[in-house]
């Protein structure tokens, strides 16, 4: 089993589990995940492949567990706070 099927969690269903707006998942991931400058593709996240036939699926990343705690942290939701 690799390191990162047992340190990590899906960053798409940790956003929607925060209470966060499913239709905006596409913009919020772009900048909290694939543009943020204090986290590192291959150490902090990595892209999951879809088996979605569909043309254009839902992207996820697998994102560390200390980022799943920041992500967490930074949601401006009850959830979050909970």
């Amino acid at each position: 089993m690799r390191s990162w099927e047992v340190n990590s969690i899906s960053a798409r269903e940790l956003y929607l589990d925060l209470g966060m707006s499913a239709p905006n998942w596409s913009s919020w991931s772009k900048s909290n995940i694939l543009e943020n400058q204090f986290v590192t593709q291959g150490v902090d996240f990595i892209e999951l492949m879809s088996n979605m036939s569909s043309p254009n699926p839902p992207k996820d990343y697998a994102v560390s567990i200390e980022m799943a705690k920041h992500i967490a942290m930074m949601a401006k939701t009850q959830r979050a706070h909970d």
